[in-house]
């Protein structure tokens, strides 16, 4: 008869009798103890949500992390606009890893939903990628996507341990685009001599005259750095229709 710790006999005949008949039905399964018991139960889970079917598990993920990234766009974090994925591809192309060896290290200090990790993990799967995103409900996505944990708190407070080989971002643009261009700033001096940085940035920081802009300018161009055009509706699939451009520059030293 099987084992189970801590069950007692039925204080009822009847009682007694239906609980005789369902361990004799768990032996005739093979189970014969709690251990073998929990494992069925376990098992059991699995083939219903789909566990034993790794494409069905993986289909069930997917549905899961899109339901989950389109109430993190419903919910109004601050700015958070998804980077498209052919904007992602462009970036990371642009960022030059190939090539670069298996200890690449590269850092996303603005990850939002994990949409340019997601490319990197693609294209890059050795790579050793960091990522900072300060909201919660963020986070929880990058997780459930299977990505390392990242920092969370604000890139301001973020220190590396070591410089990196590429940054590859879509920072907060804060009001006018002061808080890109300093989130540009910060994350170009966490490269590595000769690593690249590729970040998104509004318009306006290509053109407007006030002299915070003139000197994020002059930044990128003592870097070697250089603008690419994008089209006027790169981000209209996440929402917003700001005008924007991709920034290329390099490490120095």
């Amino acid at each position: 008869m099987p084992r189970f710790p801590g069950t007692e006999p039925c204080p009822t005949e009847w009682g007694e009798a239906s609980r005789q008949k369902s361990l004799r039905a768990l032996a005739r399964m093979g189970i014969e103890d709690a251990g073998q018991f929990e494992a069925a139960v376990a098992a059991l889970a699995r083939l219903m949500d789909g566990h034993d079917d790794p494409e069905a598990a993986a289909r069930q993920r997917e549905a899961e992390v899109e339901r989950m990234v389109e109430a993190a766009r419903l919910s109004g974090i601050p700015d958070y606009f998804r980077t498209p994925r052919t904007l992602a591809e462009q970036m990371i192309d642009a960022a030059g890893l190939y090539g670069t060896g298996r200890d690449v290290r590269v850092l996303e200090p603005s990850a939002g939903d994990g949409a340019i990790l997601d490319v990197l993990r693609e294209r890059h799967p050795e790579a050793r990628v960091e990522a900072v995103e300060p909201s919660h409900t963020l986070r929880q996505i990058i997780e459930a996507k299977g990505h390392a944990a990242s920092f969370g708190r604000p890139f301001e407070h973020f220190e590396p341990s070591a410089p990196y080989d590429a940054v590859v971002m879509n920072p907060p643009f804060g009001r006018g685009g002061i808080r890109a261009m300093d989130h540009v700033e910060r994350a170009a001096s966490m490269l590595a001599p000769g690593g690249r940085l590729v970040a998104v940035v509004p318009e306006s920081c290509h053109f407007r005259r006030e002299g915070r802009y003139r000197a994020f300018r002059a930044f990128v161009e003592d870097r070697g750095g250089y603008w690419i055009d994008l089209p006027a509706d790169a981000f209209r699939e996440s929402g917003t229709g700001v005008k924007t451009r991709l920034v290329v520059l390099d490490g120095v030293g």
